[in-house]
């Protein structure tokens, strides 16, 4: 095999190799495009989106409302002490 034979199989390689990359980022584009406009249409409500964005459960974002809780309970057995046993 020539010099020549040799550069023209490497060149047919890389072309063939750019063309994948090329397909595969056109799909990449597509799907993100696809996504971002389904997220557009489809709200997601606060309380789904903190939990995805913090990595929470439905417990722990309840753990992270404990010291509102707290506060609440606080005042509500101030002002209705008659609801909470002694």
């Amino acid at each position: 095999m020539s010099s020549h034979e040799r550069t023209i199989g490497v060149r047919r390689g890389l072309r063939d190799d750019v063309n994948a990359v090329v397909q595969h980022e056109r799909i990449l584009h597509h799907e993100s495009v696809a996504h971002t406009e389904r997220l557009r249409h489809d709200d997601i409500a606060p309380r789904r989106k903190k939990m995805l964005l913090e990595g929470l459960d439905e417990i722990d974002l309840m753990l992270t409302l404990e010291p509102k809780i707290a506060t609440f309970q606080a005042a509500d057995r101030a002002g209705r002490p008659w609801i909470y046993p002694a």
